[in-house]
């Protein structure tokens, strides 16, 4: 392999790396979500824009839910997201095939 071949195949698995990272932060924000019907689960998604990526929740309660009410207690679903970024980061690492 000549090294245009390599540096072409390192450009193009760093362009699937924000995508990879974005579907890895919304799959383990779910799997913390407190699941009764599985809407809330499933209003997860991801966007990433300007070298960030940024997790969300379409769902109108996910907010009260993950930061709490004077009612409920939060379940902090983002935070534990945050908490695990580097591992993160290295799963989707993994599965482009930049990291073994």
């Amino acid at each position: 392999m000549d090294i245009a071949t390599a540096v072409g195949n390192v450009k193009t698995k760093l362009r699937k790396l924000p995508q990879a990272i974005g579907a890895e932060a919304t799959r383990r924000a779910a799997l913390y979500t407190p699941y009764v019907t599985g809407k809330l689960q499933n209003g997860w998604g991801f966007e990433f824009k300007d070298s960030t990526v940024t997790i969300y929740n379409v769902v109108e309660y996910a907010s009260h839910v993950n930061y709490g009410t004077p009612f409920m207690e939060a379940r902090g679903m983002t935070m534990r997201v945050r908490l695990e970024f580097q591992q993160i980061v290295d799963v989707a690492a993994q599965q482009v095939g930049i990291k073994q």
